[in-house]
């Protein structure tokens, strides 16, 4: 099942998740028919995620940097969880990683760089 594409009117952040409005879709039956479909932006019409920030799309294909300077892997994925959020990872002997994406680790975001330095605990990557 398919919709035409519709553009938004209005978005706000609530907590970690967006919240919209898109034109043609007024009433509480119309909104509640679309429930649990995905949306999917043209990659040409995301604004700029600013000074400091990034789209976690931004983060795939960066290489992850371990605190000794090692390289860890290619990002492959960004995956939510419940808790918080992961970089999913492989290394160049095809392991894959799933990563904490948590402050605690993090020490740099270079997008334009393509490197993401972590401080990684013992054992995490072994």
């Amino acid at each position: 099942l398919t919709s035409a594409p519709r553009r938004w009117t209005s978005l706000r952040w609530q907590g970690r998740r967006a919240v919209g409005a898109f034109e043609g879709l007024e009433t509480r039956e119309a909104i509640a028919a679309r429930t649990h479909w995905e949306i999917w932006v043209d990659p040409g019409e995301m604004p700029e995620a600013g000074d400091g920030a990034w789209w976690s799309g931004d983060l795939i294909g960066c290489a992850l940097i371990d605190g000794s300077g090692g390289v860890v892997g290619e990002v492959t994925a960004f995956l939510e969880g419940a808790a918080h959020d992961y970089l999913e990872v492989r290394s160049a002997a095809g392991r894959v990683h799933e990563i904490p994406f948590v402050k605690a680790y993090l020490r740099e975001v270079d997008v334009a760089g393509r490197v993401i330095r972590m401080e990684l605990p013992g054992g995490l990557v072994e």
